[in-house]
């Protein structure tokens, strides 16, 4: 799911270009990267793809999975909460996102075993923003498996 808000700044003249902080809000920071899945979840015979959007050019990116979710900070250059553990599961993917800030992968599920059928996997992406130091954590995104 994308969220998308417009801040109402009464008589501030800010414009979205300009960061402004306060009580925790910053106005203007890029946006988060968005994880996307789609496809066909059906074992043996279907496929998903997992795409990520709206990401920093060029940057390195890490996807993780797990069968649990959380909301929770860790401590370290990160933007946004991480949505699966506690703690952060072992990354399962690595790559680098293209010059326009977009990843995508088909993921095949042949030959998974059907006791994988109607398992909850849940998946969160981070990318390294460069020009801020930081990593930016995407959205989560849950996929269940067919039979």
């Amino acid at each position: 799911m994308t969220v998308h808000s417009v801040p109402v700044l009464g008589g501030a003249g800010v414009s979205p270009e300009v960061p402004v902080l306060g009580a925790g809000v910053t106005l203007g920071a890029p946006p988060l990267p968005v994880l996307d899945l789609s496809g066909d979840p059906t074992i043996g015979t279907g496929s998903v793809t997992i795409a990520l959007t709206n990401g920093p050019l060029s940057a390195p990116f890490v996807a993780a999975i797990d069968l649990v979710t959380g909301y929770y900070a860790f401590p370290g250059p990160f933007v946004g909460p991480f949505l699966l553990g506690p703690p952060p599961p072992p990354p399962f993917l690595f790559g680098v996102l293209s010059a326009s800030g977009t990843f995508s992968l088909p993921i095949s599920l042949a030959g998974l075993p059907p006791t994988l059928a109607h398992v909850p996997f849940h998946l969160q992406a981070v990318a390294f923003d460069v020009s801020r130091g930081a990593w930016r954590l995407s959205n989560g995104e849950t996929v269940i498996l067919r039979p």
